[in-house]
């Protein structure tokens, strides 16, 4: 699933968002997409939304790319974008910076981004420095609508979706069965 998940935000002008279950494997569509940007010169930006989620993108970006610079911006560090080839930024960090590529092309992925919708967190989201945008999410649809006013303008519109039945299917989860008690 992650190939024709790649394979259709490419078909879409490397815009959209990938929506899929949790524990499918967003963060490889990711790292994938971001490993794609590097072999042609550009750089890379994740936005997470905690310190937590920071580290565990810093550790496999460390670990799948390690002839690549990587910066962090928020739990303590002020690294820019322009300054190394691979960036992982808290929002709250991300969205007090103007985003500055370098004069490189660069791509933006979004993990969980269906919490950069609300006002404050949409500043992260810089359409002029970002050619390529990749959203994640196992749960895009906000109840306020603000992924159709803010998130579909920015990355674009879903591109690809797996639901439950889809990974059980291509076996990408567990079977489960539902009981009530």
């Amino acid at each position: 699933w992650q190939a024709e998940a790649l394979a259709a935000w490419r078909d879409r002008g490397r815009q959209g968002v990938v929506e899929a279950i949790t524990g499918a494997g967003k963060t490889m569509v990711g790292l994938t997409a971001a490993w794609e940007e590097l072999q042609h010169g550009g750089r890379v930006e994740f936005i997470v939304t905690s310190i937590e989620f920071q580290n565990q993108w810093a550790e496999l970006v460390k670990e799948r790319f390690p002839q690549h610079r990587l910066g962090l911006l928020g739990g303590g560090h002020q690294d820019r974008l322009s300054e190394v080839d691979v960036l992982v930024a808290t929002v709250n960090s991300a969205r007090n910076i103007q985003a500055d590529t370098g004069g490189r092309h660069a791509l933006l992925v979004a993990d969980e981004c269906h919490r950069y919708a609300s006002e404050r967190n949409a500043e992260a989201l810089d359409k002029s420095c970002f050619e390529a945008r990749l959203g994640l999410s196992a749960t895009f649809e906000r109840t306020d609508d603000r992924h159709l006013d803010v998130l579909e303008p920015f990355f674009g519109e879903t591109c690809f979706e797996l639901d439950y039945a889809g990974a059980i299917a291509d076996e990408v989860t567990a079977h489960f069965k539902i009981a009530l008690v």
